[in-house]
């Protein structure tokens, strides 16, 4: 009886560019395949890791993975030469997935977005696993509209047109595909995409914002090492900052709540360091936060 529900539970294998240490990671990843765990899925996390948020966090994921009876697998995030940097790790990523095949067949390879599924769509063809497409938005374009890749540039017009092929293959040749929005799925739908495709939007867990949740003690020393009034309205700004985040349209809320009340203060919670240009820059604090 053992032996037959281990063969029948799913094996999954979960590629993702992004790492479990990183914001993104904790938020947008980690919950799902969780909960998924608990209906009996049996999950392999492979994922790219940045040494510094790895130094500080791994240990808390790896015990994390290991409560929930998930296997972790974190490769080193690369980020220098640009472009050779990522071919290698795309490369160490097809090894890694290769050997995990070799010791353990799998039903699934998950793919998070363009770059692991060229890794997943290798694997497929080769191995005949089941491919998810998890495509999130429209990777490529997203990159431009939010000016990390300059067109002008020869360079990234041919590494956006290579992605925009990359793409197509993998609509087609997906088993399945992840969309963020039904809007996307029209776009599919209208590029004649017959794969099936399930739209799961980006998820928060309201209980990290519950105020019933809250601790008024450090809600108050938090605010007096701000240099916050107790009274004072405090507009907070939680996340990534800059590219398509319409960070600039946030500044001019801002502007507007502090018409209704002056005595507002802008808070920016995030790794990332903005650049702010601001009339009121007095009324608008920083932190670092996990």
């Amino acid at each position: 009886m053992h032996e037959e529900r281990k063969h029948t539970t799913p094996r999954i294998v979960y590629l993702t560019y992004d790492g479990l240490t990183d914001p993104l990671g904790q938020a947008q990843i980690l919950p799902y395949i969780i909960g998924l765990s608990s209906l009996e899925y049996d999950f392999t996390i492979v994922s790219f890791e940045k040494q510094k948020a790895f130094s500080k966090y791994g240990s808390a994921i790896h015990e994390l993975c290991s409560k929930h009876k998930l296997f972790w697998v974190p490769l080193v995030y690369h980020k220098n030469p640009p472009i050779l940097s990522t071919i290698y790790d795309l490369w160490i990523l097809l090894k890694t997935v290769k050997n995990i095949i070799r010791n353990k067949p799998i039903h699934i390879l998950h793919c998070r977005s363009y770059l692991t599924s060229m890794v997943g769509l290798t694997i497929k063809k080769r191995y005949g696993v089941k491919f998810i497409f998890d495509m999130r938005g429209f990777w490529a374009d997203e990159r431009v509209e939010g000016g990390l890749w300059n067109l002008r540039n020869p360079m990234y017009k041919i590494i956006y047109y290579f992605f925009k092929r990359q793409e197509k293959k993998f609509w087609t040749s997906a088993d399945a595909i992840i969309s963020l929005t039904e809007s996307s799925r029209q776009v599919l739908r209208q590029a004649s995409v017959k794969t099936a495709i399930t739209v799961i939007p980006t998820c928060v867990d309201l209980k990290h914002f519950s105020r019933d949740a809250h601790d008024v003690k450090q809600s108050a020393a938090a605010r007096e090492l701000l240099g916050i009034a107790q009274n004072d309205f405090v507009l907070v700004y939680s996340g990534s900052w800059g590219t398509w985040y319409l960070t600039n349209e946030m500044l001019r809320f801002f502007e507007f709540v502090q018409q209704l009340k002056p005595n507002a203060w802008f808070l920016i919670l995030s790794q990332d360091q903005p650049d702010i240009q601001h009339t009121h820059a007095n009324r608008i604090r920083h932190r670092f936060v996990s």
